[in-house]
């Protein structure tokens, strides 16, 4: 599928409603409410699509002769049997294509859930609605399909999905049509399947959309992905505090506006007393270790303790002496619970006389991406979980 959000808008509005003048509709207000990001354009493209889908009538099957469609007919066919939430999930499964931070923006829920949610919709498919795809394909060399799909009239669509759970069971003990059932492209990719070319007026809105604020974000995909309301009590004693809090945060903005647009203050922050003081040095990083140096200035041996600001950073050793005019290094440390990306932490460090002196730490955290593998007979499809930029990764399997 392509990555470009018109194409992403319009293709999952078509999938969902068949008609392209509604699916135009649908990709020009996702691009208008979303702007340019993929995720949040399917977002909203998904929740135009559902809402419209589940105002049309049921499709009656049994109307549907099963001789004038072929398998994309067919499998748009079967999926419509099934509720637009379930369409909607395989489709922006299968437009995402692997990336679970789109997923789960476009789900309005943690990328694990959403792929959990996808995973049970497509087993649910599979059961229900493939062995429909398979008995349409005809029984093929095995007598035993021949024989139940020769007792059942299969002119509609309806036939075939009355015969699809019989299909499934005799498919389930039979190595051949097991094998065909596997084999065949299923429903919930011939479903999608809509590479079509994209109207002028999506395209004129998509790059209008680039200079667009995002609007507010719909709703989750599911509702069970809600988070639950906290219920809070307002006492006057909460109420002080929370103005406490943010008359903290002014003062704390205010000061750093302050520090960083003084001379020399980009990476020091210092609060010295007038006598006792330690001088303390800029930060040498190297990967997830910074060495940072403390000077005593003074004539009498300084006793120290380092603290820093985050928990995820530690420093040691966190206290100590320093001899008169002597140096000593402290190691700050970031621990396997900092997060991934640009990381800050302030050390502070107090001597027994209430000096203290404090200096900001930077640190760039990169880790091993999260993978999750589906297998769909031969098929394996690995999808890739990186908070940063991702430029290369290798994977190697053992064939079990």
């Amino acid at each position: 599928m392509g990555g470009d959000p018109a194409e992403l808008a319009y293709g999952h509005g078509l999938a969902m409603l068949g008609d392209p003048d509604a699916a135009g509709d649908v990709a020009i207000s996702a691009l208008r409410r979303a702007g340019r990001a993929r995720g949040s354009v399917l977002a909203h493209a998904r929740a135009e699509a559902v809402a419209r889908a589940a105002e049309n009538a049921p499709v009656d099957l049994s109307s549907v002769h099963a001789v004038v469609l072929d398998m994309t007919a067919l499998a748009a066919t079967l999926a419509s049997t099934r509720p637009p939430e379930e369409r909607a999930a395989l489709d922006l499964r299968g437009r995402t294509a692997g990336d679970l931070a789109a997923l789960g923006e476009a789900f309005r829920a943690r990328p694990s859930a959403a792929v959990d949610r996808c995973n049970d919709i497509a087993e649910t498919w599979e059961r229900t609605l493939d062995p429909a795809l398979l008995a349409f394909s005809g029984a093929g060399d095995c007598d035993g399909l021949a024989e139940i799909l020769h007792g059942s009239d299969l002119a509609t669509v309806a036939d075939l999905v009355a015969a699809a759970p019989a299909v499934h069971a005799h498919a389930h003990g039979c190595i051949a049509c097991g094998d065909r059932l596997r084999a065949m492209a299923p429903v919930r990719t011939l479903f999608g399947d809509t590479n079509v070319e994209v109207p002028p007026p999506v395209r004129e809105v998509s790059r209008v959309s680039r200079t667009k604020r995002p609007s507010a974000a719909p709703p989750p995909l599911f509702a069970d992905d809600v988070p639950s309301a906290r219920h809070r009590v307002f006492t006057p004693a909460r109420v002080a505090a929370g103005v406490a809090v943010l008359i903290g945060v002014t003062a704390a903005l205010t000061y750093g506006a302050a520090r960083d647009s003084a001379p020399g203050a980009l990476t020091r922050l210092t609060r010295v007393s007038k006598s006792g003081a330690l001088s303390i040095g800029v930060p040498a990083v190297a990967g997830q270790i910074a060495s940072i140096t403390l000077h005593n200035p003074t004539d009498n041996v300084v006793t120290y303790r380092a603290t820093t600001s985050e928990s995820w950073a530690e420093v040691t050793p966190p206290q100590g002496s320093i001899d008169p005019h002597a140096t000593k290094s402290v190691v700050v440390r970031a621990l396997d619970t900092a997060p991934e990306g640009d990381d800050r932490a302030t050390v502070t460090v107090s001597t027994g006389s209430e000096a203290s002196a404090a200096q900001e730490v930077r640190f760039t955290v990169e880790r091993a991406p999260d993978l999750d593998a589906t297998a769909n007979g031969c098929t394996v499809a690995v999808n890739v979980v990186e908070e940063g930029k991702l430029t290369s990764l290798v994977l190697h399997w053992r064939d079990t």
